[in-house]
C-alpha cells in the first residue's frame, strides 16, 4: 500500500514485498535490483515487510522494488476504491 507524494511515491510501513525476484530483474533493472537489496541491508525491509514508510522517487521504482520485476508504476498502483 502506498500513495503518490511530492517526491514520487511512498510505500507504507507494513507493506509486503514479493519474497523472490524474477530471474531477469537483476539484468533488466539493475538500479531497482540494487535499491531493493540496499533497503533490505539497511533494515528498511525486513522479513519481506517495510519496517517504516519509504519514499521512492517514482511509482515505477516503488512497484519494481515491491514486486521484484520491471513494471510500470501506473499499472501496478491502483487507487483503493478500484481494487
Amino acid at each position: 500500500m502506498g500513495y503518490p507524494s511530492v517526491g514520487g511515491f511512498v510505500v507504507l510501513k507494513g507493506s509486503a514485498i514479493a519474497p523472490k525476484v524474477a530471474p531477469s530483474f537483476e539484468c533488466a533493472s539493475k538500479f531497482y535490483f540494487r535499491l531493493r537489496n540496499k533497503l533490505i541491508d539497511e533494515g528498511v525491509i525486513r522479513d519481506n515487510v517495510f519496517q517504516r514508510d519509504y519514499e521512492f522517487t517514482s511509482a515505477t521504482g516503488a512497484a519494481a522494488v515491491t514486486v521484484g520485476w520491471t513494471i510500470s508504476g501506473k499499472v501496478a498502483w491502483k487507487p483503493a476504491d478500484r481494487e
